[in-house]
């Protein structure tokens, strides 16, 4: 099963990801780059993306946060809340946002994604789903902790204390998080 796992897809590089979003933009395509923009800064799924609209911003402890939707993958991915960072919002007008409507779970997107990465030589190991695991990666290369940023992906904790025993890290925790990860990034972009 571990090799099963081992042979999913791969992250991209930063900088492969900065590629993709100059191509989309030279496409005209701004619907794409703008779910780039999110999903690089929030490691969102497309899905996700999809459906974010200004009702996804919300205040928790003097952090502005984007709530994910509430039936997302799985229980644990579904209300989550992720902290905004200032490149996030030097590039989208999060607030103009509308959930979309004829693609709720953007599947047109995805497939515009999957002929951009394609023409621009990237196999079938990489998809949109690698920008997450790009995320994942920044997260892991900052020093964040595993637990923090499971909670910001929506990934479920396996151990009894973190997973079954506790409420969670909290908002201030993945503010930090993400702070920590924007810096990586944006050293690597």
């Amino acid at each position: 099963a571990s090799d099963v796992y081992k042979r999913q897809y791969l992250p991209f590089v930063p900088y492969e990801i900065t590629e993709l979003r100059s191509s989309a933009n030279a496409r005209g395509d701004a619907e794409l780059v703008k779910y780039i923009d999110i999903a690089t800064w929030t490691g969102m799924r497309i899905s996700e993306v999809a459906q974010i609209s200004k009702y996804s911003i919300v205040n928790v402890d003097n952090v502005q946060c984007l709530r994910v939707r509430s039936d997302a993958k799985n229980a644990t991915s579904s209300n989550r809340l992720v902290p905004l960072v200032k490149p996030l919002l030097s590039l989208v007008d999060i607030a103009s946002l509308e959930p979309a409507v004829k693609d709720p779970n953007g599947v047109n997107v995805g497939l515009r994604f999957t002929r951009l990465k394609q023409a621009m030589g990237h196999g079938s190991s990489k998809v949109f789903h690698s920008i997450r695991k790009t995320v994942a990666t920044a997260f892991e290369h900052s020093g964040v902790s595993e637990g923090v940023a499971a909670d910001i992906l929506g990934h479920k904790k396996k151990t009894m204390t973190y997973g079954v025993y506790s409420g969670g890290t909290s908002v201030a925790q993945r503010q930090l998080a993400m702070e920590a990860m924007e810096q990586r990034l944006l050293l690597e972009l």
